[in-house]
């Protein structure tokens, strides 16, 4: 079982010093193994950007920590756009199980990336990845937000779901024309090239797809 952590995780092991090797063999000799992934690289990136020398002192301690892990042999995810590309090419190719990890090459450019990082050296498009990463999350929590609020009868809804029900309430709501309608917006940001009706179709195909990930925690 593939286990991918939390940032907040990825922070305490740091700041409990718990060795990278020893936790990796330990769990794999449980069955399970530790993925990192990019959305992790993104947001421990972002200490980099606080103010002053402390951000740039933190952000290289991290990073020193986290290449413990990659010398390691950590499994690294793609980014969300090469996942997107691959379930979509698991429609195209009616591929059963879809591939989520990196190449060797692209791996062995990830794993560069993290020891520059470990070296205090953020590039300026790194840094200029996190931010617009930054502004774009932050658009898009204000959206739902607006959105949410301009539709009383989906907030009465949303606020009568009990916890337990809540997981069968998203899937019936993705399935509906505003939750595929929402799906296509996030495909097309990655592919905008692509004609909107064609991004639509592919959307209505992965909800219906039988392509899976393999399992995680």
């Amino acid at each position: 079982m593939d286990i991918y952590l939390d940032t907040c995780l990825w922070n305490a092991l740091f700041e409990q010093s718990v060795d990278p090797g020893s936790l990796m063999a330990g769990l794999e000799a449980r069955g399970s193994g530790l993925v990192l992934s990019d959305e992790n690289v993104f947001e421990l990136a972002k200490t980099f950007l606080g103010s002053g020398p402390t951000g740039l002192q933190q952000g290289t301690a991290l990073f020193s920590y986290l290449k413990g892990f990659t010398d390691a042999s950590i499994r690294v995810t793609k980014d969300n756009s090469s996942m997107v590309a691959a379930e979509m090419a698991s429609i195209q190719l009616q591929i059963g199980i879809i591939y989520p990890y990196l190449t060797q090459d692209d791996y062995d450019t990830a794993k560069a990336t993290i020891e520059d990082h470990a070296r205090g050296q953020l590039s300026e498009r790194t840094r200029e990845h996190v931010e617009w990463r930054i502004r774009s999350n932050e658009s898009g929590r204000r959206g739902i937000a607006l959105y949410i609020n301009g539709a009383p009868a989906l907030r009465r809804a949303l606020e009568a779901v009990s916890e337990e029900a809540l997981p069968g309430w998203i899937r019936w709501v993705r399935s509906t024309t505003d939750g595929v309608n929402y799906l296509a917006w996030q495909i097309k940001h990655y592919f905008d090239d692509k004609p909107f009706e064609d991004i639509y179709e592919y959307a209505q195909l992965l909800q219906r797809s039988s392509a899976i990930r393999p399992k995680s925690l």
